[in-house]
This record gives structure tokens, C-alpha cells and sequence, in this order.
């Protein structure tokens, strides 16, 4: 069984190595959606949640 000391000391070490956030990087997502003719709703419904999740 793993002991109390091992959990915290690897809880230490797991926390310490984090590093940086980059959150000033470019995330680029290419989908093949429709944005014209009779299926540009549901196209933009998509781009939109796509836009909202990045």
C-alpha cells in the first residue's frame, strides 16, 4: 500500500513541475462546415460553438 509520506511527497513533485500557462498561443481548428445555401444555419450554429470552445 502506498504511504502517506510517497502520496504527498509525489503530490509535491506532481505540483512543482506544472510549468508555465501559454495562453498567448494561436490555436488554429480547420472544419469543413456549410456557410452558404440550405445548411448555412446549422454551419454557423457549429462555427460558432467551435469559436466559443477555442
Amino acid at each position: 500500500m502506498i504511504g502517506r509520506r510517497t502520496l504527498l511527497g509525489a503530490g509535491a513533485l506532481l505540483a512543482a513541475s506544472g510549468g508555465r500557462a501559454r495562453a498567448d498561443d494561436t490555436l488554429k481548428v480547420g472544419v469543413v462546415l456549410p456557410l452558404t445555401g440550405p445548411a448555412a444555419e446549422s454551419g454557423q450554429f457549429k462555427r460558432n460553438g467551435i469559436q466559443l470552445a477555442a
